[in-house]
């Protein structure tokens, strides 16, 4: 997938994750998504979710696209949308009880991502305003302060407080407001390639996080600095 704009061309392939030519670096604001960035986890939950359902990935992405609103904008929990996408699925009363509780287990196991927050407070020492995209419930912002990090951002931007979830441009509109920067100003990190689709028509730099490792030589490039 390529996208361009008037400052980056960026690259992205399985086998080279992150490719990208600083042509004109006015770079001043670094956003970061939250679940998948962030926070970790060990486990692939979708995985877990479809083996227990026996249907593919593709299959739940059919139906749980058309209802992750419900908790990205509407704030209902994801336990509760996943578990009515299971059922439209056909799941069984043991395989959503299964769900409920892989999902309750996996969650308690996620972890910040501490080494990326060192980088984020490095960012931050060096001038660049730091901030958070994320679809999310309004949970996330007490959620970060409780993991002692909320002082690394400047911006909290949640689309359960917004009513808009990514890629959504609106979403990012109201970031660049508060942020008072425009979308070319920007970098934006993600984990999923689906929600860095509205870089062509907003301007940010996008990057697709696989690895803490790719991410600061990524940034470092962008940015011309070491990270």
């Amino acid at each position: 997938t390529i996208f361009h704009n008037g400052l980056f061309c960026y690259l992205l392939s399985s086998s080279n994750p992150c490719y990208i030519l600083n042509m004109q670096n006015n770079i001043s604001v670094i956003i970061f998504d939250y679940g998948g960035v962030i926070e970790l986890s060990d486990f692939d939950l979708i995985n877990g979710i479809v083996e227990i359902l026996g249907i593919t990935k593709e299959r739940w992405g059919d139906i749980y696209y058309t209802h992750n609103y419900l908790t990205n904008v509407e704030g209902r929990p994801w336990k509760e949308v996943a578990l009515i996408v299971a059922e439209k699925l056909g799941a069984t009363e043991d395989q959503l009880s299964t769900v409920s509780n892989l999902i309750e287990e996996v969650n308690s196991r996620n972890k910040v991502n501490t080494e990326l927050i060192e980088v984020i407070r490095k960012l931050r020492g060096l001038g660049f305003k730091t901030a958070v995209i994320s679809n999310y419930t309004s949970i996330l912002r007490q959620k970060i302060a409780d993991h002692g990090i909320y002082d690394a951002f400047d911006e909290i931007i949640i689309s359960g407080e917004e009513g808009y979830q990514k890629p959504n441009a609106k979403l990012f509109e109201i970031a660049y407001k508060r942020l008072g920067v425009i979308g070319p100003e920007t970098v934006f990190v993600d984990d999923s390639p689906s929600s860095l689709t509205s870089a062509g028509e907003l301007g940010y730099a996008p990057i697709l996080y696989k690895c803490n490792k790719d991410l600061r030589e990524a940034l470092s490039t962008l940015l011309n600095i070491t990270l």
